[in-house]
């Protein structure tokens, strides 16, 4: 995408070396998508969530068949009370197995061919800055081999169409998925996964992309049929676009996690290991600076003496993982911090933040059972 580095690299090195971000479970849920070999087929997955959630219907027609007007009339004839129909065989639907070929969650792109388009690179051309191919393009959410949500962009004439408005978007019903047809006949069964790389995007992430972030301006209005597909698409806004679009909001979300990321571990905190009764001393603005101390299972009081000066510094102290004692906020001066603790841990963390140059600050912790000085005195000069 223009203004953004490329998604497929950064995930790719990341995947590579096995880093899962605390971005959490976005970078790394990617990873797993890629390199993933699921312990239950998709199948035999898909089959038990569809067992849980449908009734029995009739099989679709074979894969490339075309069902034929009788068929479509009297199928949905039928009433559909049940949004996800179990198939009676064990196998998924034709459109599950072409679209969701991965195990686990995760967000992919279908396309199919319009008036006599082909898949892929019908006119010579495949960048998102041109959209005009003849074949529609949708989002489809995975899981475990099923199609458990979708999204698309175009003609709102068929009354099968769940709009959601600002423009034409629409969803395919479980039932039209199972059956391989719309109810107004158009063919599902013709769809294929994108033919871009990387087409596999975290399902979550997505599903916010999906939720019109701000800046994220979409598609209002696009009609596909022979009459004016390739004009609107000429023009500007269509369901290509609209793909367009929600790609480019995940990679520049994505981007912005990867940075925050990138930021957080820049200034994460250093860990080191602190010894009782001895001063730990800094200066300038480093940041965040954490000390590990050793406590065994003792239990007793730990006294904390501190300066910060002349710039303002904060102190936080984490028993175990929980936090059981602060200065409260950026401080300047000196003062005693003195709390309790029960040995249920054997470790305690003293953080500091000096965000400021200039800074100097300097503590002292006695750990339970340590004599503790009736006047401890200055720990640094603060000229």
């Amino acid at each position: 995408m223009k203004g953004l580095f490329s998604r497929s690299v950064v995930l790719s090195v990341l995947c590579v070396f096995g880093v899962q971000p605390t971005v959490g479970a976005i970078v790394a849920a990617q990873c797993s998508v890629k390199n993933a070999k699921a312990e239950v087929s998709p199948v035999e997955a898909a089959s038990l969530l569809l067992a849980q959630r449908s009734r029995e219907f009739d099989d679709p027609p074979p894969f490339g068949q075309d069902p034929g007007p009788d068929y479509i009339r009297d199928e949905f004839r039928r009433e559909d009370s049940h949004p996800l129909p179990q198939p009676q065989s064990s196998r998924l639907s034709n459109v599950d197995q072409a679209i969701c070929t991965q195990p686990g969650r995760y967000a992919t792109f279908g396309e199919n061919p319009l008036f006599g388009g082909n898949y892929g690179d019908p006119n010579g051309s495949y960048f998102d800055d041109h959209d005009i191919q003849r074949l529609h393009e949708h989002l489809f959410f995975c899981d475990n081999g099923v199609i458990v949500e979708n999204i698309g962009y175009g003609d709102t004439d068929a009354p099968n169409f769940t709009l959601t408005p600002p423009g034409n978007r629409f969803s395919y019903s479980r039932r039209e998925i199972e059956r391989g047809v719309t109810e107004t006949g158009r063919d599902l069964t013709t769809f294929r996964p994108s033919a871009r790389e990387d087409n596999y995007y975290d399902y979550d992430l997505m599903q916010q992309v999906v939720q019109y972030p701000d800046g994220l301006v979409f598609p209002t209005s696009c009609l596909l049929d022979s009459r004016d597909y390739n004009v609107v698409n000429i023009g500007g806004e269509n369901c290509q676009r609209f793909a367009s679009h929600l790609r480019e909001a995940y990679d520049k979300t994505l981007e912005e996690l990867i940075e925050q990321e990138a930021r957080e571990a820049a200034n994460a905190a250093i860990l080191e290991t602190g010894v009782c009764g001895q001063p730990q001393i800094r200066t300038g603005g480093q940041g965040s600076t954490s000390q590990i101390y050793m406590l065994g299972p003792s239990d007793g009081t730990i006294t904390i003496a501190y300066e910060m000066c002349p710039n303002p510094d904060r102190m936080d102290i984490l028993y175990g993982d929980e936090a059981i004692g602060s200065t409260g906020g950026l401080v300047s001066g000196s003062g005693i911090l003195q709390v309790p603790v029960d040995g249920s841990s054997n470790s305690l963390t003293v953080r500091m933040t000096a965000p400021n140059d200039g800074t100097k600050w300097a503590y002292l912790v006695y750990c339970p059972g340590q004599e503790v000085p009736q006047n401890i005195g200055l720990l640094m000069d603060c000229q």
